[in-house]
């Protein structure tokens, strides 16, 4: 997935706040829209580990999930799934999750800016994640 589909994706992701309640066949098409393979198995299983939370007692999933499944997708690229659940255990409450996801949404916004200015990055040059991670701090210590 290319910055600007992640881009996407979380403008979208805005959009649902209208909506309360997603089937599980609901939100694995939302991801499959957006080019990310999320399956039924995958949901379950991290409901098994307490990575997510269940859904509710009529088997539907909130706007909550899904922030939470694109986060988790994410950062599968750098961490394992124990190291992910310890970093999102303190969102417990669905205030917790929209503030973490505002900031995760602003951090991400953020690194896509810093990205652009890296000439390796905007040429499309498929530098590895941990190179451009790499660049873009040099880049922000640069200026502080």
């Amino acid at each position: 997935m290319s910055m600007d589909d992640d881009r996407l994706f979380f403008d979208d992701l805005k959009d649902l706040r209208n909506y309360t309640a997603f089937s599980v066949s609901q939100v694995v098409a939302y991801f499959e829209r957006h080019g990310i393979a999320i399956t039924k198995t995958t949901i379950q299983n991290y409901v098994k580990i307490g990575l997510l939370p269940p859904a509710d007692s009529k088997k539907r999933y909130t706007r909550r999930h899904v922030m939470l499944l694109k986060i988790i997708t994410d950062m599968k690229r750098c961490h394992s799934l124990e190291r992910i659940k310890g970093l999102l255990a303190p969102l417990e409450s669905p205030e917790e999750a929209d503030a973490f996801f505002r900031r995760y949404n602003e951090s991400f916004a953020r690194a896509q800016e810093l990205l652009s200015e890296i000439p390796e990055a905007a040429e499309g040059g498929g530098l590895p994640l941990m190179q451009l991670m790499s660049l873009a701090d040099s880049k922000l210590q640069k200026q502080h």
